[in-house]
């Protein structure tokens, strides 16, 4: 999945990703370091044992 980097936060031992993917912001975790700034393109495999999905709205976790 192509996505867009919009920010990147380091926060110890992971990165944390906003990206954009087909109109959708998403947050990515990373453990460790990773080399992307704003406005790069980044490809994501999701891990779905690993995956949370909210709803948009509430905020409520739907799996």
């Amino acid at each position: 999945m192509p996505a867009e980097v919009v920010v990147v936060e380091p926060t110890g031992s992971e990165t944390q990703i906003a990206a954009r993917f087909a109109g959708q912001d998403l947050i990515v975790a990373y453990r460790g370091r990773i080399d992307a700034r704003p406005g790069d393109r980044i490809h994501l495999l999701p891990r779905t044992e690993r995956t949370h999905l909210f709803d948009a709205h509430s905020g409520a976790r739907l799996n």
